[in-house]
């Protein structure tokens, strides 16, 4: 039995390039194959945990039928999060999973949606149970909003476009949404109403497309085609297409929730997918104009708003913050605020699980596989596989499908052969080997390749090995994987197989395919026998076969075992592995001690000698990252009492958060130091240093590496020889270093490690140091030192960008502010409101339930240190802030620069007692003290500096009450001068007491009064100072044009002196010597004394100057009267009503003669609409009696009467315009002979609806265009091209049957009386038309045709005929019968000449070749001519005859019987002249 009848590759679910989502919309078919040939993976088919990543990966089995019970709870009405993240890199299926969700929730109640879920159902039986159960619920289809990122698209536009296209799909009424974006109806009204009188314009714009094609794609919102449209309504009619209200995608959302989704509606619910969801974000960030980025928050506030009916689910590559972080700094800022909301979705990491594709992709024959593996021992081979891959591969525990051995034998040993397990291995889970997509097309060629295998025929159960695979398909993408990461084993692997091509054996190639495959699996050190197992295994060979291989592949050189190495070794012409390890050798034995030691000083980290970690800060529920232990690495010899108390003090000056809390000090003795001396030794030395910085705790664990037997010496030296190597010798060794330098490396971290585990530790103060785990010591140590301290749950310290420390100075400075308040928590962001409740509410207890506001904590830890914090102050009230800091940062309570600033941020919140704070021993403003001490220099959120000049003063009143009296004083006080004293007062306060929070309100009402009773006396004052000036420059004046500013100055002045009597200005004289009642009278006497000039200046010139002359009047009238000068004011008065009169009177004749001059000049034009034409007739009526009551305006009788006449030609002329399109109105009801007269028609009624505008006539004339328009539509739908007069006058009258009662249907609907007999006035007229013209038309063509065949008769031009002849031939089928009667004649006549014709001009041609015959039948190279121009009978005569193509035979025979007579005559001649013997030949031959 052959391979391909065992095993073929499921073609059907295999897909060359990616799944696109877009498919679902554009290419329905494509997506149900795509959706139904999903291969799901379950729970129980990958691993849970990547090695290289921190997420919890999700099969995909697990997130459909999570999101189906999401679905299906938020249809019961509970709340769950309607938004969903799924991240995976390229090539991992997201775009096919897409596919499938959206087909399966669309699609609920087909054949198609049950596959798909028992697709799920086969991987996992309890999800498949788990989907049906909520798919049962489903009984309607979801709408599907499908979006691609990788289009450069309006997301508002776009959305719109999709959920158009969707409404269509489902058959489903979108005019709910439609209602949306009226200006689309509007648009498609115009072209409906008006395409046709528009069409040039229409032309301009959207020549590719039709009538039909723009509305179909108005329809679908596309916006191009509106933007043109628009335009075309803008150039027609002088203003834009009227827009209602503005489109949002938020209301579009609500919407499809509103209209389409839930009981008695056509959807289940709404799910909005976007693929490259992250693409469409960096496309947004660099062109948020085009992108529509503003709709990002419209859709998150549109779900968020109906998180029961919608679901978001995006698709992106990586995290969403790591999409920020490839913006600059501006696109950042631009969707950040945006892309944040969308960072509380659900978010999973999809796993990929290609062993399972591969199981599913190759469709196998159970029964007749069952029997091949019966055929061979296969369950031991499997079994024997896998354990050899458990035993060398420790990678395979962290996957269940490797681990597990059922599992493996299902899925990895029988589901994915032919492939030997190790191949499946490199496949799927070897790093640097083959992206996924490429692996399913190497099965698939392979499957090919072995198709026609009888695999029952073979020594043992074939398999394609790992060796096979690489060597046959991989080498190209492993060589490239490799150059990445700067190995060589594969380059020098096809070095070989090419050195070696000519002489290797049969399987040589394999064989060292498989060692090269060994040397990448980077496996530890190996015995020989090992090594041969797992080549074993790689290649599919026995031990027998592999020996020969092997001997077989050393004689020829291409491989030695290098014992020191435990591997095979692939030899070059370079270099051998035994030359490098002798090099290595030789040049590490001449370091020295000194060397050793400052190597592992600098390389301690590489080695595992790194930070430590324990789970002290867990226990303590601690957040913060510097519970763990900070290393330091020295040799022996170099520990002294300088050294440790450079520690110390460096362990005294981290304060911070990111500052470790402990430190680990690792001390390397060689194998000739004595361990215990120098034991002692140090710890002399560490008594001492501890004794003078009076510590009696430190976190501090020293470790002692004891390197008895050199081991981490010679690790070392090895490593330090490439610190070294000359250029040379790094070429010649080239590649063995990158291996021996990750050899090295692996080497020092192991016995790094077996060192440590001597557990040879110390620390200072603790002799029962526990020796367990490490991890274990160092939580002990610090339990040791930390016996105090306080928990610190507050999440954000972990990350590369850390948002704790900023939400923890924003509490201290509202904290020390005194203004903490539920609502200055609630405008937060929500991080912080978190933190805010886990460290103050739930953690430490200190936030007072009822009122909200901060309370003594009462978690015992933070209330002891609180009340420590309070004791020390009592006894110490001048302490500054950084002594108590350092004390508090030290053991036993070890807080930090965080935890400090919040718990004394919790100490100077408090109502009682209050601190006032004190910087360099003065009272400081506490927005500046906050800026300061915030300001980060000393490295520490609180600035050390700051902290050391500032100590905390207890205040008897507390600022409260003192702001509170202050506000009252302020609020009492209502002289401005006073107010401003307690004003300044205030500002003073404020650069030391901030106001407090709840008393804002009352200052900002108090200010707003205050400011604006100053600004109302400052300009009271101001005024005054100006009228007083004014009023004094006026009674020095001697010009009497300032008698009005004097006036003005003086009535002004009475009002002041009343608000100064009432109390109701606070206004300064300027002057106490004078009262303002002397000025005031001294004013009035200046007035009396100069009236009378300033009343003889009072004139008026011309009549633009009325108005400004008339309202100074009237201010010297008020003025006078304020001044009670009663007498002047009525004098002005008087003055003013006669000058005024004059001028106005002067004025009316010269406008009057300005408006007939312009009247007579006007004339009537097309424009100009009826309404317009009467108003300019009542107008020239106007003028006629404003002549007649003012004729002496005129300088003669005869210009009156000419004017009189002028105006009234004009009259006439608009008269008779109105007349001429009255009767064009009377001329639409007239007859109809064609369809241009309807036509014209037509264009005058729509130029008549202009002109009858807004009168009674308008609505007669609209009702007589629609009869005309929809005549003129019905009549421009008549066949009647290529039809004879008499079968057209037939099928017109059918046809106008039927247009005469969609007529009369139409205006029944429109409620319009029929202004003619349709069938008598219109159709039959227009259809007598056509017939006419058709006539006409059959008619023209007949005569045409005679004369034409008259002409080329008498020219015998056989041209014209022969075209004549294919005339008449397809000739049109216009003709009645009796003109097909004529052109039957005609046919015949036409013929007849042409044959003719054609007859005699053969003739002429014929006779002369004939009589060219005649003459030259002797001569052969005449006759050889004549005989060409017979086969070239000329072009204009073809085709022949038969008779004529007879002649040109005979004649063509009589030639060649005349060439055949010369040529005998020749050769008798010829035969002549030979001798007798040549002649005897002659007749031999003959005979």
């Amino acid at each position: 039995m052959k391979l391909q009848e065992l095993v073929q590759f499921n073609q059907q679910s295999f897909f060359e390039g990616a799944v696109q989502l877009g498919w679902f919309q554009n290419r329905i078919d494509q997506a149900n194959i795509a959706a139904e040939s999903f291969i799901f993976h379950g729970p129980h088919y990958h691993g849970a945990v990547n090695e290289q990543d921190q997420h919890l990966l999700k099969d995909t089995a697990s997130l459909v039928v999570e999101l189906l019970e999401s679905l299906s709870l938020a249809k019961q009405g509970r709340e769950d999060n309607p938004y969903w993240l799924a991240t995976a890199g390229y090539g991992a299926g997201k775009s096919h999973l897409a596919v499938t969700l959206a087909t399966l929730l669309s699609k609920p109640n087909t054949p198609l949606a049950q596959t798909i879920l028992t697709h799920i159902e086969r991987v996992d039986a309890t999800l498949g149970q788990r989907a049906k159960s909520c798919f049962e619920t489903f009984t309607k289809p979801s709408l599907i909003i499908a979006l691609d990122g990788m289009g450069n698209f309006h997301l508002g536009n776009q959305l719109n476009k999709v959920v158009l296209k969707q409404l269509d799909m489902h058959a489903v009424d979108a005019q709910a949404v439609r209602d949306l974006s009226p200006r689309f109806n509007k648009a498609q009204r115009f072209v409906e109403r008006s395409y046709q009188i528009y069409a040039v314009e229409f032309q301009k714009k959207l020549a590719q497309f039709d009538q039909a094609q723009i509305f179909q794609l108005l329809t679908e919102n596309n916006e191009d085609v509106y933007a043109a449209v628009d335009q075309i309504f803008l150039d027609v009619t002088g203003s834009a297409i009227p827009v209602d209200g503005q489109e949002s995608a938020q209301d579009l959302l609500q919407t499809l929730c509103d209209t389409y989704c839930g009981t008695d509606k056509p959807f289940e619910n709404i799910i909005l997918l976007f693929d490259e969801f992250g693409r469409y974000l960096e496309y947004a960030a660099d062109r948020p104009d085009l992108a529509g980025d503003s709709s990002l928050q419209q859709i998150f506030q549109g779900i968020q708003d109906n998180a029961n009916k919608i679901r978001f689910i995006g698709f992106i590559q990586y995290d969403l913050k790591t999409y920020l972080k490839r913006f600059n700094a501006k696109d950042s800022r631009q969707l950040q605020r945006y892309i944040t909301r969308f960072d509380t979705a659900n978010k999973v990491h999809l796993s990929s699980n290609l062993e399972t594709i591969f199981a599913n992709l190759i469709q196998k024959d159970t029964q007749e596989l069952t029997r091949l593996f019966q055929q061979y021992p296969s369950e031991d081979n499997f079994h024997q596989s896998w354990l050899r891959l458990a035993q060398y591969l420790p990678k395979t525990k962290l996957y269940p499908v490797w681990h597990d051995e059922n599992l493996f034998n299902q899925v990895i040993a029988k589901g994915c052969w032919p492939l030997h397990p190790f191949a499946t291995w490199l496949l799927t889970r070897q790093e640097h080997t083959v992206q996924s997509r490429s692996a399913l097309t190497f099965i698939r060629d392979l499957l090919q390749k072995s198709a026609q295998l009888d695999v029952f025929s073979q020594p043992q159960l074939f398999q394609v090995s790992a060796a096979d695979l690489v060597h046959d398909y991989l080498l190209d993408e492993m060589l490239a994987a490799e150059r990445d990461t700067g190995a060589n084993v594969i380059e020098t692997l096809q070095t070989l197989l090419q050195k070696f091509h000519s002489g290797f054996q049969t399987n040589n190639p394999k064989t060292l395919t498989a060692i090269a495959i060994l040397e990448t699996l980077k496996l530890r050190q190996l015995n020989q026998s090992q090594a041969n197992e797992i080549l074993q295994e790689l290649t599919n060979f026995d031990a027998i076969q592999l020996q020969e291989q092997i001997m077989s592949l050393s004689e020829l050189g291409a491989t030695e075992w290098n014992s020191d190495l435990g591997r095979y070794e692939l030899l070059t012409d370079g270099a051998s592995r035994a030359s490098f390890t002798a090099w290595m050798k030789k040049t590490a034995a001449q370091f020295t001690q000194q060397d050793i030691g400052e190597l592992f000083i600098s390389k301690s980290y590489d080695i595992g000698l790194g930070q430590l970690e324990c789970d002290f800060a867990q226990k303590r529920n601690i957040s913060t990252p510097d519970w763990v232990f900070q290393p330091k690495s020295y040799v022996a010899e170099q520990i002294s009492c300088e050294n440790l108390e450079i520690l110390i003090q460096d362990w005294q000056n981290n304060m911070t958060y990111k500052d470790a809390k402990g430190r680990v000090i690792y001390i390397y003795l060689n194998s000739q130091q004595d361990l215990e001396l120098y034991q002692t030794k140090i710890q002399q030395m560490l008594e001492t240093v501890l004794a003078k910085y009076k510590l009696n705790k430190l976190p501090f664990l020293f470790c002692y590496l004891n390197d008895q037997n050199d081991e981490l010496r010679t690790a070392l030296a090895r490593l330090k020889s490439f610190e070294i190597m000359s250029p040379a010798d790094q070429q010649q060794f080239m590649r063995f270093i990158q291996e021996e330098k990750d050899d090295v490396l692996t080497v020092l971290k192991n016995t790094s490690s077996k060192l440590m585990k001597q557990k040879e530790f110390f620390s200072p103060y603790y002799p029962d140091l526990p020796l367990g785990l490490l991890k274990n010591v160092a939580t002990a140590l610090f339990e040791h030192n930390y016996k105090n301290t306080i928990p610190f749950v507050f999440d954000g310290f972990r990350l590369n960008t850390a948002t704790a420390p900023s939400d923890i100075a924003a509490l201290f400075s509202i904290m020390v502010n005194r203004q903490f308040s539920i609502a200055w928590l609630q405008g937060q962001k929500t991080p912080l409101q978190n933190r805010f409740d886990t460290l103050f509410k739930k953690n430490w207890q200190a936030v007072d339930t009822m009122t909200g506001k901060f309370a003594l904590p009462q978690q015992q830890n933070v209330k002891s240190l609180y009340n420590f914090i309070e004791t020390t102050f009592a006894i110490k009230p001048d302490l500054d802030l950084k002594t108590l800091y350092q004390k508090l940062v030290m053991p036993s309570y070890g807080l930090n620069d965080c935890s400090f600033a919040l718990i004394l941020g919790i100490y100077l919140a408090q109502e009682t007692p209050q601190y006032r704070i004190l910087h360099q021993g003065k009272p400081k403003n506490l927005a500046e003290w906050l800026n300061l001490v915030l300001n980060k220099k000393t490295g520490t959120l609180l600035n050390l500096d700051i902290l050391a000049h500032t100590q905390l003063q207890k205040m008897e009143m507390s600022t409260r009450d003192e702001w509170i009296l202050l506000f009252k004083q302020w609020s009492q006080e209502s002289n401005p001068k006073k107010m401003i004293d307690i004003f300044q007062s205030i500002e003073n306060k404020k650069k030391v007491d901030p106001i407090p929070l709840d008393l804002e309100i009352q200052y900002n009402l108090l200010f707003d009064k205050f400011k604006t009773t100053y600004e109302e006396h400052k300009k009271q004052q101001d005024r005054f100072d100006a009228t007083f000036t004014q009023m004094l420059r006026g009674l020095e004046s001697s010009d009497i044009r300032d008698y009005s500013k004097l006036l003005q100055a003086t009535s002004a002045l009475i009002k002041f002196a009343k608000d100064l009597d009432l109390k109701k200005s606070h206004i300064e004289l300027p002057t106490k010597s004078t009262s303002l009642v002397e000025y005031i009278s001294q004013g009035k006497n200046t007035l009396s004394v100069k009236f009378n000039r300033f009343f003889d200046n009072l004139v008026l010139t011309s009549h633009h100057e009325i108005i400004n002359f008339r309202e100074k009047s009237e201010q010297y009238q008020r003025a006078f009267i304020t001044l009670q000068m009663q007498q002047e004011a009525n004098k002005v008065q008087d003055k003013t009503a006669q000058l005024i009169q004059r001028i106005e009177e002067k004025e009316r004749f010269k406008y009057l003669l300005q408006d007939i001059e312009s009247y007579i000049h006007t004339s009537p034009n097309k424009t100009m609409k009826k309404k317009e034409l009467e108003t300019l007739i009542k107008e020239g009526d106007r003028l006629l009696i404003d002549i007649d009551n003012k004729p002496s305006i005129f300088d003669s009788v005869q210009t009156l009467v000419e004017k009189q006449n002028g105006i009234r030609t004009v009259q006439n002329d608009f008269r008779q315009r109105i007349t001429d399109v009255s009767q064009q109105f009377a001329n639409l009801y007239g007859g109809f002979n064609e369809l241009n007269d309807l036509k014209i028609r037509l264009l005058d009624a729509e130029e008549l609806l202009k002109f009858f505008v807004s009168t009674e006539e308008y609505e007669e004339i609209l009702k007589i265009q629609k009869q005309l328009q929809f005549a003129f539509d019905r009549t421009q739908s008549w066949i009647t091209q290529g039809l004879p007069s008499q079968k057209m006058f037939a099928f017109l009258n059918q046809t106008i049957v039927k247009d005469q009662e969609a007529m009369m249907a139409y205006l029944s609907e429109q409620q319009i009386d029929a202004e003619w007999d349709f069938i008598e006035e219109i159709f039959k007229p227009i259809r007598d038309g056509y017939v006419k013209k058709a006539r006409s038309t059959a008619e023209h063509w007949l005569t045409q045709t005679q004369t034409q065949n008259e002409l080329s008769f008498t020219q015998q031009d056989i041209s014209i005929l022969r075209k004549l002849v294919d005339k008449v031939e397809v000739a049109p089928e216009i003709f009645d019968e009796d003109q097909i009667i004529l052109l039957h004649s005609l046919k015949d006549e036409i013929r007849h000449q042409f044959n003719q014709c054609h007859m005699q001009m053969f003739q002429r041609w014929f006779v002369n070749l004939e009589s060219e015959f005649m003459s030259t039948s002797q001569n052969q190279t005449g006759l050889m001519q004549l005989r060409t121009k017979l086969k070239n009978v000329p072009h204009i005569i073809l085709p022949l005859l038969d008779e004529q193509e007879q002649k040109i035979i005979t004649l063509q025979k009589q030639i060649a019987s005349a060439l055949d007579l010369i040529s005998l005559e020749d050769l008798a001649e010829r035969i002549n002249t030979l001798s007798p013997d040549l002649k005897q030949k002659l007749l031999k031959m003959l005979n």
